[in-house]
């Protein structure tokens, strides 16, 4: 018998194992700051204990005392001011410093879950590679029809 769970009930918190062996935690996505992830999808994160070896500019889940759960790319400047600069993909959201003692917890961005395919946008320069890259192809089949 085959068991469909609507995405609407999947459990928030549910503890699953990522790729990596690990466990992490799914989390739902409640905003449109962080294209190409929309809202209603579900991230699922590992949990950070070294927050110093954490590298900056990487997506994360992170857990604060006023701002509650968010998701935003993190930028680590726990050397420099005890402080974390929280960004999203989205230019209309302004970056923003969150001091250490703000977080609770931080869990790294592993994967998310969605009902909706991203829109992507190629740039000129991938669709001239793309291009360039049949107009080879193209060579070659002609090369060998000869």
């Amino acid at each position: 018998m085959k068991v469909v769970l609507d995405m609407d009930d999947f459990p928030i918190g549910t503890r699953v194992k990522t790729p990596s062996g690990r466990i992490g935690v799914v989390f739902k996505h409640h905003k449109t700051s962080m294209p190409p992830v929309v809202h209603g999808s579900y991230v699922v994160g590992e949990f950070v204990q070294d927050w110093l070896g954490l590298p900056s500019a990487v997506p994360c889940v992170i857990v604060t005392k006023d701002d509650g759960i968010v998701f935003k790319y993190l930028h680590n400047n726990l050397k420099n001011s005890q402080s974390f600069t929280l960004a999203s993909t989205n230019p209309l959201y302004e970056p923003y410093e969150v001091h250490v003692s703000e977080v609770l917890e931080i869990w790294r961005f592993v994967s998310y879950i969605s009902r909706e395919l991203p829109d992507v946008q190629l740039d000129h320069a991938s669709i001239g590679a793309g291009l360039r890259s049949i107009q080879e192809d193209l060579q070659k089949v002609l090369q060998l029809r000869k």
